[in-house]
């Protein structure tokens, strides 16, 4: 902050305020206004942003949905759909469209060190997704990242994951800001007759975990539950109007 306040003439801040928030700890320094960040205040005063149009990394069908919803549709694609085949290993819905949503009624639980959440059933899933995409697709364990919103989530994958493959890398939605890889296997975790979605009612971390891949995006969730978040619930109209849902890999199970 030191540049800030003594003596700056020009200041430019490179980032983006629809990216995933501050992370604070305190719940008195929440409510005491930290848990909006220097970008949404400027905003807020009346500092127009400059905003870089162009995206390089998505296929056009993984970026339409974040392009319409959380960057006003002004979002132009720098690549085309030949520059980003669908990779082998996965039946997609659309090999057009290298986006999937597998729909699965998974229990979500307390991770046994009481502090975050798992679901087995997911985890599971998205094993198997992963071994496919080795094993049949062709591509390298740094081609693939694993995504989840939970610490929970992201022990019990990887407890789950063959020791062949244990390269692969598994991480939680707050530790991939900035980060991208040509699939992204995400795992949402939450599954409740309550319809609590816990923080991924945050649009800026939902923004997040739909923008790592270049290639393929993999999502695994209850539908049931994740629609009673607003932003989560466009999503999956999104993906049902699109015809993405791959229902037809539950048979396979």
């Amino acid at each position: 902050m030191v540049p800030l306040v003594k003596g700056s003439r020009q200041i430019v801040l490179v980032g983006d305020h629809r990216q995933l928030p501050p992370t604070v700890i305190s719940r008195r320094a929440e409510k005491g206004g930290l848990d909006r960040s220097l970008f949404e205040r400027l905003i807020e005063m009346g500092v127009a942003p400059l905003m870089l149009t162009t995206q390089y990394r998505m296929h056009p069908s993984i970026s339409d949905f974040p392009n319409k919803r959380f960057y006003d549709g002004k979002l132009e694609d720098g690549v085309d759909k030949s520059d980003r085949e669908a990779p082998a290993g996965m039946l997609w819905p659309d090999w057009d469209a290298p986006l999937a949503f597998l729909p699965v009624e998974g229990e979500e639980l307390l991770s046994p060190d009481g502090a975050s959440k798992e679901n087995s059933v997911e985890a599971s899933w998205v094993v198997k997704i992963l071994m496919g995409l080795i094993e049949e697709g062709g591509l390298e364990f740094s081609d693939i990242g694993i995504v989840t919103p939970y610490a929970g989530q992201v022990r019990a994958i990887r407890d789950m994951i063959p020791e062949s493959m244990q390269d692969v890398e598994v991480r939680t939605v707050d530790g991939y800001q900035g980060r991208e890889k040509d699939v992204i296997v995400f795992s949402s975790v939450r599954s409740n007759p309550d319809g609590n979605v816990g923080f991924l009612s945050d649009g800026r971390r939902l923004n997040v975990a739909l923008t790592r891949s270049r290639r393929g995006l993999i999502v695994v969730g209850n539908p049931e539950t994740l629609r009673h978040d607003d932003n989560w619930r466009a999503w999956i109209d999104h993906i049902r109007s699109s015809k993405l849902e791959a229902w037809h890999l539950l048979g396979t199970a």
